[in-house]
């Protein structure tokens, strides 16, 4: 199919093509259709809006790649005799014709949903990218005005939607009075794959005719799925067939045993509790009078309790207490929503120790000044995070990023992080070279970070004084929740690892640093706040993990075990 992108993205021209040796002739019959239905002016009714010349527009340039069926000499002459620059892209450079490319996916992506929604064969993928340029023709874009769409300025006027079906939908079509009979059906079943480009009527597929059909008078089942529900209750797949009431006597009923009850005969030893029970046959007087009904299930269907919520029957608790679980089973405990939550009498033994460690660390680096609000200043919200971890409770004070204002109180964001690809290549030479390797924990690292704008917060709940409702914190240090506090924290150990240690930084990474002497040589790979240190030397990884403590509060996790979702097996290294 030739797709033939017009100025300015809008229109689309679609022509069936079975051999590439077809697209001259399919882009005569698009050249002269195009100046036929818009009156010399192909380009006119696109370009209204920037005031263009009322004179006659055409055809100018034909941007192709370097396909043969593009390069013929009869191309070549055409486009030649009738004033038209050929331009053609760079070799596997699709990127110089972007609006034909763009477009290409711009079709595609409704063609795979209009498979997939339906279950269509894929052999109708040139009818569902015919649909797809229908539809494209008929929608507006961002590339045009408001409210206008292709079929308008191509047309000069807005289109008609109201015989726009799903395609892939069942639907009947109503056959000719003088094709069937009397008693014959008056309508067929079949397919929508489109709309009749040369008459107002429908594309229909008719499996049985194996074979195309347009027709006008049809009617479209446009459900989403057309399976029939099946009750999950249900036991058996057996077919249960009604007997009538007159025959049921003669005939053996055959019945399982429910699973609600257990009879004397269920005993361990009872291997065929599966199998039919024969039921004995009524007399005379215990004669159904109307037909079996199929039973049922009698279990109470419950939807199933969400993971993260611990299970509260005995059953379960019981089940965890006497150690009968198995060790991977695990029951989660709530965790608290909001500061007062957290400080109930039910949870705070277990949070408020998380609480006062979270407060002291935001009192010992001096976060915030507490000043009185004015009415010119954006006051962001806060809030309490708790997190529930392996090594127990979790608290952070946060600020509410999402209200700062570009400009007002954050500029620049962005934030380098060591690229996993340098710490491969960092385990690699430790394993090589048998250096040690070791890693540090920043404890709130981004309280580390200086404030270089004026930002302002509400105070948090356990600092809040209630006479003084006029006292807002003005922030010193990078709080967690602010757009900038990631690039402020690595500002401050890049100054600190470059200047102050005199490591280098990578020119390919800017977060692996190295530091070399005669005698040693030592690496460290930053990743917010997790710290690889990779070195030849145990004084050399000492001595910087020493500085490291001097000026940030560091955690020691000793020789690396596992490291951004790897995990290292460190081995006796040989001695010197």
């Amino acid at each position: 199919m030739l797709k033939v992108t017009r100025v300015l993205r809008s229109y689309l021209g679609d022509i069936d093509l079975q051999h590439k040796s077809e697209s001259l002739e399919c882009f005569k019959k698009f050249h002269m259709y195009a100046e036929t239905h818009t009156g010399n002016k192909l380009q006119r009714l696109l370009l209204h809006q920037y005031n263009s010349s009322s004179g006659s527009e055409k055809i100018k340039v034909l941007r192709t790649d370097n396909g043969g069926e593009y390069l013929s000499n009869d191309f070549k002459k055409y486009l030649s005799d009738h004033g038209i620059q050929h331009q053609l892209t760079i070799a596997y450079t699709p990127q110089q014709n972007g609006v034909a490319e763009r477009m290409n996916r711009t079709l595609m992506n409704p063609v795979r949903s209009m498979h997939h929604h339906k279950g269509i064969d894929k052999r109708f993928w040139a009818e569902a990218l015919a649909t797809a340029v229908y539809v494209r023709n008929r929608v507006t874009s961002r590339g045009l005005p408001l409210k206008v769409t292709p079929h308008h300025l191509w047309m000069g006027s807005a289109p008609n939607l109201e015989h726009m079906r799903v395609f892939g939908s069942r639907c009947w079509y109503v056959l000719p009075g003088h094709k069937v009979k009397k008693l014959d059906s008056r309508a067929r079943e079949a397919i929508f794959v489109g709309y009749a480009s040369s008459s107002k009527g429908y594309k229909l597929w008719d499996e049985d005719l194996r074979r195309m059909v347009v027709s006008r008078s049809v009617r479209f089942d446009e459900s989403v799925t057309d399976t029939v529900d099946v009750d999950t209750d249900s036991e058996t797949d057996e077919e249960v067939q009604t007997v009538p009431a007159t025959e049921v006597k003669s005939v053996p009923v055959l019945a399982r045993p429910s699973d609600d009850t257990e009879g004397p005969g269920d005993t361990p030893n009872n291997e065929n509790n599966d199998s039919p029970v024969v039921v004995s046959e009524p007399d005379d007087s215990q004669q159904a009078t109307t037909a079996p009904i199929p039973r049922r299930s009698s279990r109470i269907s419950r939807p199933p309790r969400p993971f993260w919520i611990a299970p509260t029957d005995s059953a379960t608790l019981a089940l965890v207490s006497t150690n009968v679980a198995t060790d991977e089973c695990f029951i989660s405990t709530d965790v608290p929503q909001s500061y007062k939550e957290a400080t109930s009498p039910g949870n705070a033994d277990l949070w408020m120790p998380a609480i006062q460690k979270e407060e002291s660390s935001i009192q010992r680096n001096k976060t915030w000044d507490l000043v009185r609000r004015t009415s010119d200043m954006n006051v962001l919200p806060c809030m309490y995070v708790f997190t529930l971890k392996d090594s127990g409770p979790k608290v952070r004070i946060v600020a509410k990023g999402c209200r700062q204002v570009h400009g007002v109180d954050y500029g620049e964001t962005y934030a380098p992080v060591v690229k996993f690809t340098s710490v491969r290549v960092m385990l690699a030479t430790v394993a090589i070279n048998d250096l040690e390797l070791h890693q540090m924990d920043v404890v709130t690292a981004f309280l580390h970070g200086d404030i270089d704008k004026d930002i302002y917060m509400e105070v948090p709940a356990g600092f809040k004084d209630p006479s003084r409702s006029d006292i807002v914190c003005k922030l010193r240090k990078a709080l967690y929740g602010l757009k900038q506090a990631p690039r402020l924290w690595h500002a401050k150990i890049d100054a600190f690892l470059i200047g102050e240690l005199r490591f280098v930084s990578s020119p390919n990474d800017p977060c692996l640093y190295v530091r070399h002497s005669a005698q040693s040589i030592m690496l460290i790979a930053l990743y917010v706040d997790d710290l690889l240190i990779a070195g030849n030397e145990s004084r050399s990884i000492a001595w910087i993990k020493g500085e490291l403590r001097k000026r940030f509060e560091m955690k020691d996790l000793g020789e690396a075990r596992v490291c951004l979702g790897t995990r290292n097996h460190p081995r006796q290294r040989q001695p010197c």
